[in-house]
């Protein structure tokens, strides 16, 4: 979108900002942005950190499963899932529905620095722990 992009707002689901670590690896939000960019030579997106967090739930319930030949053993682990991960904590018996976590969501807003977008964190009164770092603009 480039220009066009500027001042646009967005949900924000995961950013280099969230001060959570991946339980597998130990990187923080920000290092694993970097280390993508690095090995990519794109920019991070909100999906990385989900993709990485959904492999970190995988092993994390095969590490729990009593019997890796029972499916039936393989569902109750990730059930009973309960575990800290790079985009937050992954309860499923808190989820709205079984199975399902709730992670913390911020508001963002994009801003043009040059001809590279910028996505800033500028609401998060649901998630204080998660950083503003950035004021809300107005569009156009």
């Amino acid at each position: 979108l480039g220009q066009r992009a500027d001042g646009l707002s967005v949900e924000v689901w995961w950013s280099p900002y969230h001060p959570f670590s991946s339980g597998f690896t130990g990187q923080s939000s920000a290092e694993l942005a970097k280390a993508y960019e690095e090995a990519t030579g794109n920019p991070w997106t909100m999906p990385l950190g989900f993709k990485h967090a959904l492999f970190e739930v995988v092993v994390d319930s095969l590490k729990r499963t009593e019997d890796i030949s029972d499916p039936d053993s393989i569902a109750r682990a990730i059930a009973a899932t309960n575990y800290n991960s790079i985009v937050g904590p992954i309860d499923f018996s808190k989820g709205p529905v079984p199975n399902v976590a709730k992670t913390p969501l911020v508001g963002g807003q994009w801003h043009m620095d040059g001809d590279k977008p910028v996505l800033e964190i500028v609401e998060n009164n649901d998630h204080p722990e998660i950083p503003l770092t950035g004021a809300m603009k107005p569009i156009g």
